[in-house]
């Protein structure tokens, strides 16, 4: 009696993981059907952003296009913007770059070292690198479909997105070029035209900056070398 039982249990035993076996691997299928459409959609998504033309959008450039890293939205030049170091005034620019509809509006990033290098750092001045942009979202309330392209699934049509599908936004974001210096009893920088990206319909007409040293903001004019002292080390 004892042998049949325990025989009785085993065959119960391999029915059990036969069947969890063949549950697992339609669960399996059905986490794969679920990625696949996943990766679908997303594709559908890519091709219809990549089919927007730079006439849809009003500044020409259009950050869904990257992968946000940047944290871009908390520069936006208001009183409660964050400050930044050069790592995340780096990827900004990345990002602002590839996002543009057609050519770069921005020049990379090794040809402004390579700018600030031969105008500056031989004479030990610290350029100020300033991203003054306005830049364009596609809209919250598109609908899903829209954004995978598509406005009729009956006839399988690409949304043609316009003007109005877009939110503009704007992003301030300055740093130095070189991030350190050794050299804290008199530090000169320098606001260089070149190093100044902007779309704006209007020119800067005031410029002022703080140097955090006692002496409060100061007016900045372009290409005016200015000699800061620091009496103790710090950011």
């Amino acid at each position: 009696m004892r042998i049949i039982d325990r025989a009785f249990f085993q065959t119960v035993r391999i029915s059990c993981i036969i069947l969890l076996l063949l549950s697992l691997a339609v669960s399996s299928g059905g986490v794969e059907e679920d990625e696949r459409g996943n990766q679908q959609a997303i594709s559908q998504s890519r091709r219809a952003i990549d089919s927007i033309k730079a006439q849809q959008v009003p500044t020409g450039l259009l950050y869904d296009k990257v992968t946000p890293l940047s944290g871009i939205h908390s520069f936006d030049g208001s009183a409660g913007s964050k400050p930044l170091d050069l790592k995340r005034w780096k990827q900004i620019l990345f990002e602002l770059r590839q996002s543009s509809i057609e050519r770069p509006f921005l020049p990379a990033l090794k040809s402004i070292n390579a700018l600030a290098k031969q105008k500056y750092r031989s004479k030990g001045i610290f350029p100020i690198a300033v991203i003054d942009l306005k830049y364009n979202t596609i809209k919250k309330g598109i609908p899903e479909s829209s954004l995978y392209g598509i406005t009729d699934e009956d006839d399988g049509t690409t949304r043609q997105f316009s003007v109005s599908d877009f939110d503009e936004n704007q992003v301030f974001a300055a740093s130095l070029l070189d991030s350190v210096t050794h050299r804290g009893a008199e530090v000169t920088f320098v606001l260089d035209p070149s190093c100044y990206f902007s779309n704006r319909d209007q020119s800067v007409g005031l410029i002022e900056i703080d140097f955090d040293d006692g002496q409060g903001p100061q007016k900045v004019a372009f290409d005016e070398e200015i000699s800061v002292r620091y009496a103790t080390t710090g950011e």
